[in-house]
């Protein structure tokens, strides 16, 4: 369920999630799935895991964090 694509965030380039190199930040917006697992460097947000975990309420993620792929970045 994790796109096969990922925006990088320095330069707003797509590329495909098997291009991306460790260490890489990307960009998620709301909305949109998280591309790979990672951990979030800035911003805070909720998300959206029930698909993974069964968890009916979006959890908050900030500075640090872990997301896994395939769940949604809601706002």
């Amino acid at each position: 369920m994790a796109p096969q694509m990922a925006i990088v965030a320095e330069t707003g380039e797509r590329v495909d999630v098997n291009d991306v190199k460790i260490n890489t930040i990307l960009a998620v917006k709301a909305g949109d799935a998280v591309p790979l697992d990672g951990i979030v460097v800035d911003g805070k947000c909720e998300v959206d895991e029930k698909m993974l975990t069964g968890e009916s309420f979006p959890v908050t993620k900030e500075l640090d964090s872990l997301v896994w792929a395939g769940t949604i970045n809601m706002n």
